[in-house]
């Protein structure tokens, strides 16, 4: 069974280098894994951006589960 690689992006610093986008766009660059999952409150991120953001790295969201005031977002290899 592969590795799922988890990222948390719910949580904001200060700072434009802290920004979820900023984050989750660093950490796809660096992902090696062929699943990964993402913490990530929507208001932060909307759906449509990830879907961009994902699929620059030849990633595909494949799950989508909204909890209790964030989402978990599952991208897949493609």
């Amino acid at each position: 069974m592969s590795k799922v690689k988890i990222i948390d992006i719910r949580y904001r610093e200060p700072g434009c280098t802290s920004h979820p986008v900023i984050l989750l766009n660093n950490f796809l660059k660096e992902l090696k894994e062929p699943k990964a999952l993402i913490r990530l409150n929507m208001e932060d991120i909307p759906l449509k951006v990830i879907e961009v953001l994902v699929d620059r790295y030849g990633y595909r969201i494949s799950e989508v589960k909204e909890e209790l005031g964030y989402a978990e977002v599952v991208i897949s290899k493609t």
